[in-house]
């Protein structure tokens, strides 16, 4: 089983997130891993999501933005919108977590994840109007903020920070999730990523419509006024925590009794180097250079796809033992005998493997 969080981020994307060294695939289950953004940029890495999210055999993601792109990554239906695993806990759980933290006051958390000065001084400016102590943290995923005035706290001691804020000011999902198990007044701002206008803000929108949460996002200065009323957003919440457990039930109730596929293992039982593919030997028989057609071999570049989900792949030049991100491209000049692909995809290695040798001299 694999999720939680942005785990499938398209931006970071890794076959062991997606679980490629599991070989008998009807084992798979996804639990509300998340896409993070609106769209896949990246047709290469969409290629090869699409390969490893459909090899799944229950299928769920936290957001219903990541379930639209997954349903038609891989053109199934199947795939179930569940909650975050923080908000399935509710709030006496995460109560005996906390550690206190002093301040003198009724007071403002104001933590925004990406540096937004002018939305940091918005937040500090209602907080002021609202008679309120603004407490700002530390940014922790840019530069940090001019206006941070607490010292870093522990994640014992946030939990305590944001059940005990009159508001919460913020740009992070979790924050808002935890926000709302403790029924504080909130104001979320939307938090970009860099200027291609992919925005990581449907996280906390998706989950705001599946709450029939109506304020909590800021639209201006009204927005400070908006109420959240708790009491309708609980009954909603129980309902939907009710139905991501039986998902997960269903999803386990599914899993084979323990065997293992065998037609996905090859009959060597030891340590090997992986098995190339016809495409990569025929065009091996085409490259003049004996040292680069030795340096060829010795790579895993396009080994057959199991390969890379054997536990007997013994790693040579790709250390990880990992199906390359190229992988699907190199196939196609393979297929097309490009004569430019020891340049495209084996020369930087083979540099590399070069000043390592030097360097060891």
């Amino acid at each position: 089983m694999c999720g939680s969080d942005q785990i499938w981020g398209p931006n970071w994307y890794d076959g062991r997130f997606f679980l490629d060294f599991v070989i008998n695939a009807r084992k798979l289950i996804s639990y509300a891993p998340s896409l993070g953004v609106s769209k896949i940029a990246d047709r290469e890495v969409a290629r090869q999501m699409a390969y490893q999210i459909s090899r799944f055999a229950s299928l769920s993601i936290r957001e219903r933005t990541g379930c639209e792109i997954v349903r038609n990554l891989i053109g199934r239906k199947d795939v179930y919108n569940v909650f975050d695993p923080v908000i399935m806990l509710d709030s006496e759980h995460w109560q005996k977590l906390e550690e206190p933290f002093v301040t003198e006051g009724k007071y403002a958390l104001i933590f925004f994840l990406a540096n937004n000065q002018k939305n940091i001084k918005i937040s500090i400016e209602a907080a002021n109007a609202k008679r309120l102590k603004p407490i700002v943290l530390h940014c922790t995923q840019t530069e940090d903020t001019s206006f941070a005035n607490t010292d870093e706290l522990t994640p014992e001691q946030m939990l305590f920070c944001i059940h005990n804020a009159e508001f919460v000011f913020t740009d992070s999902f979790h924050v808002a999730v935890l926000s709302i198990i403790f029924h504080r007044q909130l104001i979320t701002f939307q938090k970009q990523l860099g200027g291609n206008g992919n925005t990581q803000y449907k996280r906390i929108t998706d989950l705001f419509e599946r709450l029939q949460i109506t304020g909590g996002i800021y639209r201006g200065v009204d927005s400070f006024n908006q109420h959240i009323d708790y009491s309708k957003v609980d009954t909603i919440l129980n309902k939907q925590r009710g139905e991501s457990l039986a998902y997960l039930a269903s999803a386990l109730d599914r899993l084979p009794g323990y065997s293992e596929n065998r037609m996905e293992l090859c009959d060597i039982s030891t340590p090997c180097k992986g098995i190339h593919t016809d495409l990569f030997n025929h065009y091996l028989l085409t490259v003049r250079c004996k040292k680069y057609r030795e340096f060829m071999i010795t790579c895993q570049f396009s080994l057959v796809p199991k390969c890379y989900r054997c536990k007997n792949l013994q790693y040579t030049i790709l250390q990880n033992g990992r199906q390359p991100l190229f992988y699907s491209k190199l196939l196609e000049d393979l297929q097309i005998q490009d004569k430019h692909v020891f340049a495209k995809y084996y020369r930087p290695f083979y540099i590399l493997h070069k000043l390592k040798k030097i360097a060891h001299l």
